[in-house]
């Protein structure tokens, strides 16, 4: 994450080692378009402005790049969130797309110059409400081949459509 002021000379890094990523499904059709609202630039100004030691507050603007990615990527797709007009909790059932394999160089502080291709090995479902429910896992161990779906004792083949 970078943080650089609008009107002075000042920036700011900080680098965080990472497995896995939490993700936007709400206003997102896609994985792609929640990858770049994670990565999108923030103007922070207003009562949202960044502290400077010895400059107070400063209009800046904020954005997320990576500098590289983990060997196995998690992505962690926020299907529940508080509603503060119902105070509760509430699951987003919004549809999502996501494809069996995704080009991550994009998103990159320095472009390797080569695509930086993850393969989709397994897809983690939860049907139910914020409230209780129950998982099941799709998996595809060569992420080549044939898909899987594991439901407690129950191990099946799966289309890739379902999974």
């Amino acid at each position: 994450q970078s943080v650089k002021c609008i009107n002075i000379d000042f920036s700011s890094e900080h680098y965080e080692n990472f497995y896995d990523l939490s993700l936007d499904v709400r206003g997102c059709k896609s994985l792609k378009h929640s990858l770049e609202k994670y990565a999108e630039c923030e103007v922070l100004t207003g009562d949202n402005k960044y502290m400077v030691q010895g400059h107070g507050l400063q209009d800046a603007k904020k954005l997320c790049t990576f500098c590289s990615f983990p060997p196995v990527l998690h992505l962690h797709l926020k299907r529940f969130e508080y509603d503060p007009l119902r105070k509760a909790t509430v699951k987003i059932n919004d549809h999502f797309e996501f494809d069996e394999s995704i080009d991550l160089s994009p998103y990159l502080d320095e472009s390797p110059g080569r695509p930086d291709v993850y393969l989709l090995h397994s897809v983690l479902v939860h049907s139910g409400d914020a409230h209780g429910g129950h998982y099941h896992t799709y998996i595809r161990p060569d992420c080549n081949g044939q898909w899987f779906k594991f439901d407690d004792e129950r191990l099946t083949i799966a289309s890739r459509q379902d999974a």
